[in-house]
């Protein structure tokens, strides 16, 4: 199972927790107008370090979680950033 770095689930506004989990449990869509976990480009992910983000709509769409994928690949994301 995806999931997000229990600190960085915490620090989000609660509005925002419900739909970062509705974002994850949707899984992989297109990079544009949807919401959940999108992969990144090669170079988005030179850049970041990461493989994937969670994106949201709405309230909160302003920011990323980035991720990898652990060795039983399920993605686990620890990292928020602006977008």
């Amino acid at each position: 199972m995806n999931g997000v770095k229990r600190s960085v689930f915490n620090s989000l506004d609660p509005t925002i927790q419900k739909k970062v989990a509705a974002a994850i449990e949707k899984g992989i869509v297109a990079p544009t107008g949807q919401q959940g976990i999108i992969k990144l480009t090669a170079t988005e992910a030179a850049q970041t370090g990461y493989q994937y983000k969670v994106k949201i709509l709405g309230k909160g769409s302003d920011m990323r979680i980035y991720g990898n994928p652990k060795e039983n690949g399920h993605i686990f994301f620890d990292k928020i950033m602006g977008h």
